[in-house]
């Protein structure tokens, strides 16, 4: 399921693996392995701690999984942080509704908060 967790465990000389995962709420991560064990119920209220961690580990279904959950709940509050991690891992789908978000908002959105990059880069689509 996660190319990255197969590295790890098939090189570690050491059982238990131990794996540090900063920045992500430990319940998401905790349903991201329940998820790849087979549980899809738990992902709502943690799409995007789940998105990052999907990311982070290369765990392609659980970012299929969470991309409709965040078409949804793009907000002025959260487009930024959803419009950075989509912009970094190529989710096209996502890049495109927060956009379209921004148009029709740009007004109520700090998009100070954006890496400069991505800010000059949707600048001409906002205008």
């Amino acid at each position: 399921m996660s190319p990255i967790f197969n590295q790890i465990f098939e090189n570690s000389p050491v059982i238990p693996v131990k794996i540090a995962i900063n920045g992500i709420d430990s319940k998401a991560i905790q349903h991201g392995l329940d998820f790849c064990h087979g549980t899809i119920d738990k992902i709502t209220g943690y799409e995007m701690d789940l998105l990052k961690f999907s990311s982070e580990f290369m765990i392609t279904k659980l970012q299929a999984e969470c991309i409709p959950f965040l078409e949804r709940k793009i907000s002025v509050e959260n487009v930024c942080a959803i419009l950075t991690i989509a912009k970094y891992n190529k989710m096209f789908s996502i890049i495109d509704a927060c956009i379209k978000f921004i148009a029709k908002n740009n007004r109520t959105i700090n998009l100070s908060t954006l890496p400069e990059d991505i800010r000059n880069e949707i600048s001409s689509s906002i205008n």
